[in-house]
Order: structure tokens, then sequence, then C-alpha cells
């Protein structure tokens, strides 16, 4: 619809188990961008919403599940099916089942509360990092979160049914406050070295001496799934998969952290967040009646989070790949995409925290 997916469905020759259906669903909320699933067995059809925190896949055994629309026979959905893709398309599916799409439970809304819950922890108190502090710690390890679930970064095999992310909060929590620092820092390093971008920047050994246990304490709350405000500990369920999670949700983050570091200003500049469906029409509209300009190179005057800039680096890297006949090596593809990247794009603003999260969504995507 507009582009942009209504649902997903899987089919599959035998019955889903139930932590079957709730690991998809989880993955599916993760992504965040249809709000329907459907998930096609034998016996059942069974429809789930993109807009309900999921559950832990390892621990649902016979529970209710929360994110279940409802199950139809196979008959009723090939009787339904027309009626439910026109109700869909007219949102009045949505109005029926109201309860069952919650905008607060999205994945970018869970997030975002969670990392204002983190940001608001590590600033408070005579010992607390001012606010553009705490939002560059915080920078560097989403950055990080992204890196070890995609694979990009490894600091060994998480336990089944744990992300990458929950075994930094693992690690970290067996250690020392000063192992802790050495750890984590040590990893920042490396990062700094390999990407040698903007998101590390600023002095890392100066803000090292501004991290403080409680901050670290803080932190492994946070990725660990743990309450942060009131720090009581859960069953270590971590709802986020940042394989999945798209980087446009930086974009949200960035609008909420410039408007905590100074809402004056923000408001002055004309700086909010704009969504990546806006963002792509704009492209889209801009390239469409002369598909040549895509040879050229472009400026982003003011580029924020950097979402028009991971557009059109999309854009120019799907259109030589569809030139390509033949297979190409993955040496010959990356130096074609670095190029890319240094000498057809560029984005500039005069606000650090967004000229760091700019790269953040451009190294990612």
């Amino acid at each position: 619809l507009d582009t942009r997916p209504v649902l997903y469905l899987k089919e599959q020759s035998r019955p889903f188990s139930i932590r079957e259906r709730v690991r998809l669903q989880k993955l599916f909320w993760n992504q965040g961008v249809a709000n329907i699933l459907v998930l096609a067995d034998p016996s059942s059809v069974s429809l789930y919403s993109g807009l309900t925190k999921p559950q832990d896949e390892q621990t649902i055994e016979d529970k209710e599940e929360n994110a279940l629309i409802e199950t139809l026979s196979l008959a009723d959905y090939t009787q339904r099916i027309q009626t439910l893709f026109h109700d869909l398309a007219t949102g009045h599916y949505y109005e029926k089942k109201r309860s069952c799409f919650d905008p607060d439970q999205t994945v970018d809304s869970w997030l975002l509360d969670n990392l204002r819950a983190l940001r608001n922890a590590l600033i408070l108190g005579d010992e607390g990092l001012n606010t553009k502090e705490a939002h560059a710690f915080i920078g560097r390890v989403l950055f990080l979160s992204y890196l070890l679930d995609r694979g990009i970064v490894s600091i060994g095999t998480p336990t089944p049914g744990h992300s990458a992310t929950m075994l930094l909060a693992e690690v970290l929590d067996d250690y020392s406050y000063d192992s802790q620092l050495h750890y984590l820092y040590g990893l920042f390093e490396d990062l700094k070295n390999r990407f040698n971008g903007n998101m590390f920047d600023q002095d890392l050994e100066t803000e090292r001496r501004l991290i403080k246990p409680l901050h670290l304490t803080k932190l492994i709350d946070f990725l660990g799934g743990h309450e942060v405000e009131s720090g009581q500990r859960s069953l270590g369920f971590w709802p986020y998969n940042f394989k999945m999670i798209p980087v446009e949700t930086i974009s949200a983050i960035y609008e909420d952290f410039l408007t905590t570091e100074d809402p004056q200003e923000q408001r002055g500049r004309g700086a909010f967040y704009t969504p990546r469906f806006l963002a792509e029409m704009v492209v889209d509209t801009a390239v469409r009646d002369e598909p040549n300009v895509l040879d050229g190179s472009f400026l982003d005057p003011a580029c924020g989070s950097g979402i028009f800039l991971v557009i059109l680096f999309n854009r120019l890297a799907n259109r030589w790949n569809h030139k390509q006949a033949g297979r190409v090596t993955y040496v010959t593809k990356a130096k074609v995409l670095l190029n890319i990247l240094a000498s057809q794009i560029r984005g500039v603003d005069i606000v650090d925290t967004a000229g760091r999260i700019a790269c953040f969504s451009v190294y990612l995507d």
C-alpha cells in the first residue's frame, strides 16, 4: 500500500510450535515495517500484530500469546482473504481490532523509552554526565549493539535464546568496575581504529574518567533487559534484535536526543524527525523523471540523522547492482560502495550529535 508492505506471510508444511510463532513475531516486531504477520500451516492461519511487545520464546510454553489477533481455519481464511486485504488497505481492520494495535508498543517507542530511562540515570546526581556526554556514550553503545547483533564484531558465543548484546551485559556483569571500564573502552578504541569515523571522535580517555560505577550498573541493566529506573532484575528477556531493527529508527532517537539537549534551539533550527516513508517519497519524486541524475553527487546541507543520505546510498548501490550482468566479488563490491560513500553523497549539520548519528546510520546501512 503506497509502496509499504501491509503484511508479511509465512507458510509452512507442518504446524508451527508456540515457540516458533513467538520467535517469528519477535523478529517481525523488531523490524517495525508492516503491521500484520500471517503464519499459515496445514491446520490454521494465525494473524499477529506488529504493534504488541513480544514475549520471551524461551519461557512461553503454553501461556497466552499476547500478540495474537485471531486464528482462522484455512477455509475461513480463504473465504475472507479479499475482505481482509480491503479492510487492511482502508484501515477498517485496525478499527475493529483497535486493542491489538497500540502505537506505544512499537519497537521505536519501547527502545526510546528505555534509552530515555538510561539517559536519565546517567545524568542523575553530582557525578552525573551532562546530557551531551550521556548521548555520546549511549550512541557508541548502540553502535556496538548493532555490530554485535549483526555479527560484524564478536565477543563470544551467546547462550541459546540470548543476543550478542545480552552477552555483553553478562560479560560486564562478571567484572569489577575497573575491569568493566577496561573491557568496554577497549572495545570502543578498537571500533575507533577500525571505523575511523566521528562516532568515536571524542577523547575516549577523558570520557572514561567520567564514567562511574553507577553508570555501568545502569548500562548493564539496560543491556540485560532489566528495569533501568528501579534496578529490579528481570528474567533477562531482551526484546530487541539489532540485526532486525532498521537504522532509520535512529532518526527517532536523534529527535529525542536533540529535544532534550536544547529544546529551544531545536525549534529555532527547525530540526525534526523525518519519517522514512516521507524521505523516500521526496527522493523518488526528485529522481523519477530524470533517472540519470543518479550519476551525479548529492549534498544534504542539514542532514540531521542522515535519513536522506541512507536512502540515496540505497538507491545508488541498488542501481549499480542491477547493472551487473555476472557474479561480482566481495572485494569489487566493497570498493564500489566505498567509492559511492566517498564521492557521491555528502551531509552537513551544525550539531555534533546529528553528525555522529548520521554517520551511525550510513555505517550500518
